[in-house]
């Protein structure tokens, strides 16, 4: 995995001049303390609202917005690719296109591993905005999906100096049949958020299910 330099934080447009960005690639180094675990759609191969609506595990309302609708599966075993074993991942759809996850409360942290579903090499894009829907900032790495749940999935964590993260959207070349993530690191860093309402993402009722090919 390398990092574009200097030039991957492409900072833009900042709400508040006195806000900075700063680039992880584990987890660990990140430090969030709250997290999507994508367990909650369901078994898998459960199919996607798209949007889909959830909340992290310390109960902050989020929407997931994918190019097409989506669904679960379990690396290792539903799935091969380059995470985990047994990591709860989300297919984004299988069209080419970003998917987007928007919090009810900004944060200070937001990160995740990424793959594009097709084998071979690919870029990596993790793009964060307020919630003026303003860019903070852009990150690229890049990755190869080469199977064998091996853990070598590139991860893009990021963490501001304020917590102005509305939005994090994620993006991969070689993306035509769609892009995979794991679990998402999300919330501040030592700190409990408060819980935010579904209502303040100004969602309508979820959409019904419809059931996509599998992985």
């Amino acid at each position: 995995m390398r990092l574009y330099g200097t030039a991957a934080l492409a900072l833009a447009l900042f709400a508040q001049a006195s806000a900075s960005l700063t680039f992880y690639n584990s987890r660990a180094a990140l430090g969030a303390t709250d997290f999507i675990d994508w367990g909650q759609v369901g078994p898998d191969f459960t199919p996607m609202s798209n949007p889909y609506l959830g909340t992290t595990n310390l109960g902050t309302a989020f929407r997931l917005d994918t190019a097409d609708d989506g669904l679960v599966a379990t690396e290792g075993v539903s799935a091969n690719g380059g995470f985990s074993f047994g990591d709860r991942i989300i297919v984004g759809g299988f069209t080419a296109g970003p998917m987007s996850i928007t919090f009810a409360a900004s944060q200070m942290a937001a990160g995740t591993q990424i793959q594009s579903n097709d084998m071979g090499d690919f870029d990596a894009t993790l793009s964060v905005y307020n919630n003026l829907d303003q860019l903070l900032g852009s990150f690229t790495v890049s990755g190869n999906n080469a199977g064998g749940s091996a853990n070598t999935n590139p991860f893009l964590g990021v963490k501001s100096s304020e917590s102005d993260i509305a939005k994090m959207v994620l993006s991969t070349t070689n993306d035509g049949d769609g892009i995979l993530i794991n679990r998402v690191e999300a919330g501040p860093c030592g700190a409990v958020p408060e819980p935010a309402s579904m209502a303040t993402l100004g969602l309508g009722v979820v959409a019904v299910l419809r059931r996509r090919k599998k992985a």
